[in-house]
């Protein structure tokens, strides 16, 4: 017999802190005791749990729709494109945006990815100590996002960074969510400034790019340029940070996956696979249902919200084996929904895999036996949306700097969490 929302209502909502509720521990009972949950907060939303569900509400792009943004509560006052759109639109700004972001593409970048990522390290490879995600995680990910883009003021790149890792990684009220969000703000007219620059002087970058996008035939208009650069860059920056910093606390804590995978380099795309799977950045993403829809034992009416529910999903049992458990030997057959499912399958794939590899592995190069201070480690408060650590220090054996960096180069001033 079908089921209608009051039947499968829940005391759960995704906002839960961290603190109150473990989210793993409450999608696995979700899962085992009801997979398509109803629940009354924020307007009220069906939670879909279980790999099945999560697979069909992101492929069937039709009867779910993603134009409602993809947060719920929605996010106030943005738009992102082309995550918030439908097809024909969505097809338009995939065709066009492919091609840079293709593996081929992506793979030109990778000199530039061992620059930054060596040259992050030597910022604190001599002192013998650091933070995790302000000193590692955190800048590289900006700092090869942001010059592909072709924003030159380099001295910008921290506080772009800092922007949206913060709005995520503290508390509501805390005085750096608080500097994010006047950082918002100014980084939206930043781009309007240097959009501008572009269409006068136009060069071969993401940046000029944008100036230039045409969907239908016509240039896309200045506010909808300044949402597709938003979310190029907040794509390239926040969740790869979360997936490295997550990682590498991980490696601290399981040191023979440290040791194998310096013993065994060739593991590692089978192991950054993995590692997506277990610590998906996006643990979740909304859709709008269009039409009545049977899912599982449940009806969903039209207009009702769904959030599939990524990181519930990578978790099923009945989608793998000991799923709980980072098995470096599972292989990449095991295919994950941490990048999506469907039309909306995350167009930054090929960039967050190679980041996320090099820096990894770079790491585990140059500071081998870094140790993780564990008491100081901090999650985020809540792991709706985003899963990440707000802080991670780290000591290790002092090494050389492999770099000749000029003494006069801005970003040797870069001052992690300040």
């Amino acid at each position: 017999m079908l089921k209608s929302k009051r039947d499968v209502t829940v005391e759960y909502h995704h906002h839960i802190p961290v603190a109150e509720r473990d989210p793993d521990e409450a999608y696995a009972e979700l899962r085992e005791t009801c997979p398509i949950a109803w629940s009354n907060e924020h307007g009220g939303y069906w939670m879909v749990t279980s790999y099945e569900g999560v697979e069909h509400v992101l492929k069937d792009h039709r009867a779910f729709s993603s134009t409602g943004n993809f947060a719920i509560p929605p996010w106030p006052g943005e738009r992102f494109l082309p995550i918030d759109l439908d097809r024909p639109d969505h097809t338009a700004y995939r065709r066009a945006m492919n091609p840079r972001m293709s593996k081929v593409a992506i793979a030109e970048l990778g000199p530039r990815l061992d620059h930054w990522t060596d040259f992050y390290i030597d910022r604190v490879i001599e002192r013998g100590s650091c933070d995790l995600v302000y000193d590692i995680a955190l800048p590289i990910p900006a700092a090869v996002t942001l010059e592909w883009v072709g924003w030159d003021d380099r001295t910008e790149w921290k506080r772009i960074a800092e922007t949206y890792h913060d709005l995520s990684a503290w508390p509501d009220g805390h005085e750096r969510v608080l500097r994010a969000y006047e950082g918002v703000a100014w980084f939206t007219s930043r781009i309007a400034e240097e959009l501008a620059k572009r269409r006068e002087h136009p060069t071969d970058d993401i940046l000029t790019f944008v100036t230039q996008l045409e969907i239908n035939g016509e240039v896309i208009p200045e506010a909808d340029q300044i949402n597709v650069l938003k979310v190029w860059v907040t794509g390239g920056v926040d969740t790869t940070t979360s997936l490295i910093s997550l990682a590498l606390v991980h490696l601290a804590r399981h040191p023979e996956h440290r040791d194998r995978l310096i013993a065994e380099p060739e593991l590692w795309p089978s192991a950054t696979e993995e590692f997506l799977r277990v610590y998906p950045p996006a643990r979740s993403t909304a859709r709008t249902a269009t039409e009545r829809v049977v899912l599982g034992d449940v009806v969903i009416e039209p207009g009702d919200r769904v959030l599939a529910v990524i990181g519930s999903a990578n978790h099923d049992k009945d989608a793998y084996s000991c799923p709980m458990d980072l098995d470096l030997d599972r292989g990449q057959s095991a295919a994950h929904m941490s990048f999506g499912s469907g039309i909306h399958r995350c167009v930054g794939l090929h960039l967050a895999r190679q980041e996320f590899h090099v820096v990894a592995r770079r790491v585990l190069e140059r500071m081998p036996d870094y140790v993780v201070d564990e008491a100081a480690v901090k999650p985020y408060e809540r792991q709706s949306d985003m899963q990440g650590l707000s802080v991670a220090p780290a000591t290790f054996t002092p090494g050389p700097r492999v770099l000749d960096i000029p003494s006069d180069d801005p970003m040797l001033t870069y001052q992690a969490h300040a």
